[in-house]
């Protein structure tokens, strides 16, 4: 008994210096100025990374840290999905489509919605990471100029869309308008104003994108592959057929 309650003050303590450390290293969101000029700021980041050859390419593969891979038809809004031995064929527009697990058909329909929820979530945080520049004008946001440290940086906030809608980013930006970092306001990560970086830019079929990010643990995109062509992915049939 003794050593229970020594364990249950010990978790309390840990609990409280968490909280604590939430606290101090917190930092409220800015407000900011909306407006024409904050759309305008926007518009520069969009060419900064060449948004018109990124909504011009169809086809997009990459992999996110914990073994998350993705094949995205950006045409159609369609996306190959896998993890562990799992694999979701998906209507992004409807969260819908065919669901493997250890290469079997998922005929289960609480394992099927299970297993589509989970790749849902994981299309919307991980394509974010890797698609975030070229979002900040999309419908559901609101934007605002905010000086950080003298010079102007843009607040996108996201009030529909995803799966946590509401969450804000403060973009860091260079001399030529292309992002260095973001601070985040979000749901899922406690400490508000967290930086993480956005660098290793590399450009593919014409637009910029950003593999490397660091918020004291580090994000890489591999295998990053950016094309017109389903022949470029190895494919000769279409995928999602």
């Amino acid at each position: 008994m003794k050593y229970l309650k020594r364990a249950f003050y010990v978790m309390l303590i840990l609990i409280g210096i968490a909280l604590l450390a939430i606290v101090i290293f917190s930092e409220k969101k800015p407000e900011g100025e909306g407006g024409s000029k904050a759309d305008q700021l926007a518009q520069k980041v969009l060419a900064a990374v060449n948004h018109e050859a990124y909504a011009k390419t169809n086809y997009f593969r990459w992999s996110f840290p914990r073994g998350h891979h993705y094949f995205f038809d950006k045409q159609n809004n369609k996306a190959i999905i896998e993890w562990d031995d799992h694999k979701v064929v998906m209507q992004l527009d409807t969260q819908e489509g065919q669901v493997f697990s250890g290469q079997k058909i998922v005929e289960d329909e609480d394992q099927r919605k299970k297993l589509l929820n989970k790749a849902w979530s994981l299309w919307c945080n991980d394509s974010f990471w890797m698609f975030a520049p070229f979002k900040v004008l999309d419908p559901g946001t609101t934007r605002k100029i905010v000086l950080e440290e003298g010079k102007e940086a843009l607040l996108v906030e996201y009030e529909s869309g995803g799966v946590t809608p509401g969450d804000s980013y403060l973009w860091i930006l260079d001399e030529n308008f292309r992002p260095t970092g973001y601070k985040m306001w979000t749901s899922i990560i406690p400490v508000k104003g967290m930086y993480a970086s956005w660098e290793n830019w590399e450009q593919h079929n014409g637009a910029y994108y950003a593999l490397n990010h660091n918020m004291k643990i580090e994000l890489k995109m591999d295998n990053f592959l950016a094309s017109d062509s389903l022949a470029d992915f190895g494919y000769t049939t279409n995928p999602f057929l």
